[in-house]
């Protein structure tokens, strides 16, 4: 038995999955590949011998969200003995030895049960957007949570033995369509407060932004409301942070998305 899944959640998205599972058949260590397919029309098809690693498709049958999506592909790597998941979305690239730097880390750290990676974002036509550099240490990465996600979810990996303690996703997140958004950002909130997180201070994956892809656009003000009942939460009195934090997602919530983009864009940064 492998110690590795990888876990993909994609809803009508089959050519920029194909290209995930190319990126991912460069990475050298042994794992196997779980794709949540949320109900996509027409349904997401994958040719298994097409692909070096095993790949199992899970098949969802009404469109109930990512995240929804991801729970359901997470339960069915739970029913056997893997150790870590590492998360994709479908149109990620890896760069060779991410999955394997991973691994290597959480082997050599016991304590840590999350770990991500910086990211490259880019257009739909490879254009370099902004960069993810978040802290690396633990600490760091409990203060960048007040504000945003210290970690990225194509770009984590986690122990589920951590999951089994906290549980998955939240489903409190829903879209008026279904879906859900902020449930990554929840999810490692409960994980960052219960356990040791760390970043490997390396770009490891590129993660494209897309309209037709990404779900912080398309309802990006759903997101930042999202991103406000967690932080409200979790809030600590005693904490500037939290304050700051807040403050900033009051701002992202009243600057048009493009505005926002563009500031982003300027500085290098994801906020």
């Amino acid at each position: 038995m492998r110690e590795l899944a990888v876990l993909i959640a994609v809803h009508n998205a089959q050519d920029a999955l194909i290209r995930t599972l190319q990126s991912l058949d460069r990475q050298a260590c042994d794992f196997d590949v779980f794709v949540a397919d949320d109900c996509s029309t027409p349904p997401i098809a994958i040719n298994p011998s097409a692909f070096h690693h095993r790949i199992q498709l899970v098949r969802l049958t009404s469109n109930q969200g990512p995240f929804a999506a991801a729970n359901e592909g997470l339960r069915q790597i739970m029913q056997s003995d893997y150790k870590f998941v590492a998360r994709q979305d479908a149109g990620d690239l890896d760069v060779d030895g991410r999955l394997a730097s991973q691994v290597a880390f959480l082997k050599a750290h016991p304590d840590v049960a999350l770990v991500g990676a910086w990211v490259r974002f880019v257009d739909a036509a490879g254009k370099p957007l902004f960069l993810f550099q978040p802290p690396a240490d633990a600490r760091g990465i409990r203060r960048r949570m007040q504000y945003s996600s210290a970690i990225i979810h194509p770009a984590c990996m986690m122990r589920l033995d951590a999951l089994r303690k906290i549980g998955l996703y939240s489903e409190q997140y829903r879209l008026d369509r279904g879906g859900f958004v902020g449930g990554d950002y929840e999810l490692f909130f409960r994980l960052a407060n219960s356990f040791e997180c760390a970043n490997i201070p390396e770009f490891l994956v590129i993660k494209e932004e897309s309209p037709g892809i990404s779900v912080s656009i398309d309802k990006r003000r759903q997101s930042v409301l999202s991103r406000m009942r967690t932080q409200l939460r979790y809030f600590d009195l005693f904490s500037p942070h939290s304050y700051a934090g807040l403050l900033c997602s009051c701002m992202m919530y009243v600057i048009p998305y493009g505005v926002w983009t563009k500031i982003k864009s300027r500085l290098r940064v994801v906020t």
